[in-house]
């Protein structure tokens, strides 16, 4: 085993970050269309499986929000600049600055409306045991919104991921 820098720790730190906040996306997706729609109701209850499943949810946006803030405030405050990203020229740095946007915005739109749809939606939910939300009931044309837009944004993050994981492969050869 060998010791590490200062250096590379910081640079360790960023991509057990990146890795984690990849990791969680996946988990997300992958449990939430299992959860909601290849589950027995009948073992729970349509409405109780369903505040589990989005109880569930919720937690795992969380951390990743907390992930995604970390990440940048690391990169921002910590992490030295010959460890980010090295551009070979203007137009590079542009396209990554976007690429980078589009993918923080169509996350943090997520975060978004998946708050709106908590808040419309057609059941009273209890989330972490002590946040209440739709109590009388949500106005099922936002929820419908707000879902519509998720949905759109979560398509557009695959189209982001691709592009980025393409972009890293390319850059290493």
């Amino acid at each position: 085993m060998t010791d590490s820098t200062p250096n590379e720790t910081k640079y360790i730190i960023d991509r057990i970050l990146h890795w984690s906040a990849a990791l969680l996306i996946l988990g997300m997706v992958s449990t939430m269309g299992a959860e909601i729609h290849s589950t027995d109701y009948t073992v729970k209850g349509a409405v109780l499986h369903k505040q589990d499943a989005i109880n569930m949810h919720l937690m795992m946006g969380l951390g990743l929000l907390m992930l995604i803030v970390g990440r940048i405030c690391w990169s921002a405050f910590v992490l030295e600049k010959h460890k980010k990203p090295q551009f070979k020229s203007p137009t590079h740095k542009t396209i990554v600055t976007i690429t980078h946007l589009l993918m923080y915005g169509s996350l943090f739109s997520m975060i978004a409306t998946g708050l709106i749809m908590i808040n419309n939606y057609e059941h009273p939910l209890t989330l972490l045991s002590s946040l209440s939300f739709a109590e009388a009931g949500g106005d099922l044309k936002t929820f419908t919104d707000a879902r519509t837009t998720h949905m759109w944004m979560l398509n557009s993050f695959y189209v982001f991921i691709v592009g980025h994981v393409g972009a890293a492969i390319y850059s290493k050869r």
